[in-house]
């Protein structure tokens, strides 16, 4: 049987499910392909060269040249999915989650503390989002694959050059690698989500199998060299649930073993760091409450509960000494720039229904992901658990997936491709 992701010849099994997409990409699709899952994942060139670096903040996020490559990149991607409104349709329905909590973000204008920000905010958020959907509209899930990783390979080129070469602007004031990328926690939280990829894609894609193998080496250097504990620790949690993956992707004990093996990988993270050994802490150069995060934690519970349902609008919360934060900020005394957890970023944003359909979204993709790792033969069956891993790594201590960032853009994609795959009646596919 020929894989979506391996085979060779995948086009007649979409000519009857899905007719428009045969007006086949045009080079210019193509290249806003690449090119916007290089900036979503690296930021815009002109924003590398800074000598000082900000503190958790993305400081290009006002910049004109940045608003205007990624506005022309979503322009193009909206114009190529307007005419197949019937499949993008059709693929909304059958993964409805990610469009929901867009939906929500958007119309929590109405009661967001800092409407004009929400409502910026939520915009970029649906046209990533579009972006993601446009991926799967004009593109088959190998080429999609294909595009993410030779994005992802320039990137870590990139980025060792800049290491290497330019360390006045690669290395952070701590000695620790920030690449092109504003901090050495953003450096490793992209370079494990590159790792995966690429160790997928040298497997799926056996032609540059070495190239690829010698690309995957360097993005976990890059991780090693960010000097971040969190993406450590994930990176070698990822490469260790895909192998559960592919131990159990025969067996019918595979979804025991997938969440299993996500909620091992995501608590033996804090579990470590809250021994009370002192070499251990010392390894990981943390304290016992997670660099404090657990105390933050804490403050946060109260402010959740005061609008349960809703929240504060979509990054409504974290806005400023002027902003609903500020209580929270003077009792922690420090100010942090997000929960530093992603459950607790939603219930504060979207309330409750935010955090429901984040988390619906989330098990969609883990339980249609389990269907198609054993649907789809091959390591590239294996892509939806592995972003489904990731995922839930990075939310436990960080921020989430959510927003301009190339994870969402994945995450949509990938929930999208899954979703249809494992609906084709089996018939469908090639012999």
């Amino acid at each position: 049987m020929t894989s979506i992701l391996d085979g060779a010849t995948i086009a007649p099994r979409h000519v009857e499910d899905d007719p428009a997409r045969f007006a086949r990409p045009g080079k210019l699709e193509w290249l806003v392909a690449g090119s916007t899952i290089f900036f979503l994942a690296f930021n815009v060139p002109t924003t590398w060269f800074q000598a000082v670096r900000f503190d958790g903040g993305v400081a290009s996020a006002s910049d004109p040249i940045t608003q205007v490559a990624f506005l022309a990149c979503f322009g193009v991607a909206l114009v190529q999915v307007v005419p197949n409104l019937v499949l993008l349709f059709d693929i909304v329905r059958r993964s409805p989650h990610t469009a929901a909590f867009c939906v929500l973000a958007l119309a929590s204008f109405f009661w967001s503390s800092v409407p004009t920000l929400t409502l910026i905010d939520g915009a970029i958020l649906a046209l990533t989002t579009v972006f993601g959907l446009f991926l799967v509209v004009r593109f088959e899930p190998r080429q999609i694959l294909g595009i993410i990783v030779v994005a992802f390979s320039v990137g870590v080129v990139v980025n060792w050059l800049f290491i290497v070469g330019l360390p006045r602007f690669g290395l952070g004031s701590d000695g620790n690698a920030t690449g092109v990328l504003w901090d050495k926690n953003s450096l490793g939280r992209v370079a494990v989500f590159v790792f995966g990829h690429l160790l997928l894609g040298s497997r799926v894609f056996t032609r540059y199998r070495w190239p690829l193998r010698v690309l995957t080496l360097a993005s976990f250097g890059l991780v090693v060299l960010s000097g971040s504990a969190t993406s450590m620790a994930s990176a070698i949690a990822l490469a260790g649930m895909l192998g559960v993956f592919v131990f159990f992707r025969a067996r019918r004990q595979l979804l025991g073993a997938v969440v299993a093996a996500m909620i091992a990988g995501a608590a033996s993270g804090i579990a470590v760091l809250y021994v009370q050994l002192e070499f251990v802490t010392a390894l990981l150069g943390k304290d016992v409450t997670l660099t404090g995060r657990t105390r933050l934690w804490a403050l946060l519970i109260d402010d959740i509960a005061a609008k349960p349902m809703f929240g504060y609008g979509y990054h409504g919360f974290f806005t400023g000494w002027f902003g609903p934060v500020h209580e929270t900020w003077i009792e922690f005394r420090g100010a942090l720039p997000h929960a530093h957890n992603a459950g607790l970023t939603y219930l504060l944003e979207l309330g409750l229904v935010g955090f429901v359909i984040m988390l619906l979204a989330f098990w969609r993709l883990t339980a249609d992901g389990v269907r198609f790792v054993q649907r789809v033969p091959g390591p590239g069956g294996l892509w939806p658990l592995m972003v489904a891993a990731f995922t839930l790594m990075f939310s436990v201590t960080e921020v989430g997936i959510h927003g301009r960032t190339v994870y969402w853009a994945v995450f949509v994609a990938v929930s999208a491709i899954a979703a249809r795959e494992i609906r084709r009646p089996p018939a469908a596919q090639l012999p």
